[in-house]
């Protein structure tokens, strides 16, 4: 395995303007949401949720423009113009789906606040936001409020999702992903998107992933939790406090802080392929092992100008679980690092240790990364001539520091100045700073 694999690019795509108007036709929009000639966009003048009827020029809900885009087979547009909460309060029935509860998305759709700021969909805990069978996008919008006896409080989805510049925030699931849940061919893609305060009995407190491809762009995901409060029983194994995904998933520029898991993966855990480039793990802490991020058995994750710092493993106390930073669970090359850097992470008893590993193939270095504890036998795995062993790392708290999600800065003298493996190196840090002599980690120090 070479570090191409690690650094491949995302391919961006121009946004589509979204145009105002009731039943207006959309001429000449371009970019993978783009409608034909004949689609249509509705705007929702009407803030309620009473029982719908048509969707009118003069009176048109949020649910009632739902429906009748799901007649259409074109991508229409639905543009909610107000900041203020569109509340769904019709509890679910099973006689009525579309008409009561979750939203259910049957027709490629784009749901867009039009002005400044986001639009507020709250469900009020009676239901969970949006459940899509169908192409799927969010623009500028908070979801909060959904709640679900199955998975994916705020979003289940079993087709393309795309969510930008918006917020998911406290969701709530009785079974995985308190915010997103998405599968089966499904490609997701968080663009500039906060994934926060979300909670799973079950995987993934922010996000459980197991469709085609998890993108995750210059967003933050931060203090979800997956697990029990008190006494419960869990549906399915309390993994990933902030992310949970068993398929191929990529994040870049993002910051993944402040999450909270009963079983692996405090901040990730990865069961299948996984790619962070210039992003910062920070903060999180799991009762078992991996407090940053949890590799299983058979995977890979690849690792460059990333920052691992402050997160905890065996966060109880209650066994002697390991991997404060990174835990790689047995097999070979399960995780594999570049340009990171490994800055007080902590097991059992708060005792300092970056990363783990059952067997001592788990890690392989590639050169330019800095730890700051041996214990573990982290001394051993990050034995690359260009690896640095240092205790004091000099870095600053978790904050803004410009760019759009905050980082962890490096302090003057830290010995991760101008010490990253310069040809392999990301060419911009997290906050796009340019890297001339590149730093270890997600910060570049101007």
């Amino acid at each position: 395995m070479t570090a191409l694999r690690f650094i491949r690019p995302i391919i961006r795509r121009r946004a589509v303007p979204i145009g105002i108007g009731t039943l207006m036709i959309v001429f000449g929009a371009a970019g993978p949401e783009a409608p034909s000639a004949s689609a249509k966009t509705f705007v929702v003048n009407k803030r309620g949720d009473p029982p719908p009827e048509k969707c009118t020029k003069g009176h048109c809900t949020l649910r009632e423009a739902v429906i009748r885009a799901n007649k259409d087979p074109n991508a229409d547009r639905i543009v909610l113009p107000k900041r203020k909460p569109y509340r769904l309060r019709r509890l679910p029935d099973p006689l009525r789906p579309e008409q009561t509860g979750d939203l259910n998305v049957t027709g490629p759709v784009t749901i867009a606040h039009s002005g400044r700021g986001r639009a507020k969909i709250d469900a009020g805990c009676r239901d969970r936001i949006f459940d899509s069978d169908a192409r799927l996008a969010l623009r500028k919008l908070v979801l909060r409020g959904g709640c679900s006896e199955g998975s994916g409080g705020a979003i289940l989805s079993r087709a393309n999702l795309r969510v930008i510049r918006s917020r998911v925030v406290d969701n709530e699931s009785a079974a995985g992903a308190g915010g997103i849940r998405a599968g089966l061919s499904a490609t997701v893609t968080l663009r500039r998107t906060t994934i926060a305060r979300n909670s799973a009995n079950g995987r993934g407190g922010g996000v459980s992933f197991n469709g085609e491809r998890l993108r995750i762009v210059v967003s933050r995901i931060a203090g979800n939790h997956a697990g029990c409060e008190g006494v419960c029983v869990a549906i399915e194994p309390l993994e990933g406090g902030g992310i949970y995904s068993s398929s191929p998933a990529t994040i870049r520029r993002s910051t993944i802080s402040g999450n909270v898991a009963n079983d692996q993966g405090g901040g990730i855990a990865n069961a299948d392929e996984l790619t962070v480039v210039n992003s910062t793990i920070a903060g999180n802490r799991t009762d078992a092992s991996g407090g940053g991020i949890y590799g299983a058995p058979g995977t890979l994750t690849g690792l460059n100008g990333v920052t691992i710092a402050r997160n905890r493993a065996d966060a109880d106390n209650s066994d002697p679980d390991s991997g404060g930073g990174i835990y790689a669970d047995g097999g070979s090359d399960v995780v594999e690092a570049r340009n990171t850097l490994l800055a007080r992470n902590r097991a059992t008893d708060g005792s300092a240790q970056d990363c783990f590993a059952p067997a001592p193939v788990g890690f392989t270095s590639l050169g330019g990364n800095l730890v700051t504890s041996a214990a573990g036998n982290c001394d051993a795995f990050f034995n690359h001539p260009e690896d640095l062993l240092r205790p004091q790392p000099r870095i600053g708290k978790l904050r803004r520091n410009g760019g759009p999600t905050a980082t962890i800065a490096l302090r003057k003298g830290s010995p991760a100045i101008n010490q990253a493996d310069a040809p392999g190196a990301p060419k911009r840090d997290q906050r796009g700073v340019r890297r001339a002599n590149p730093d270890i980690g997600a910060y570049e120090r101007r």
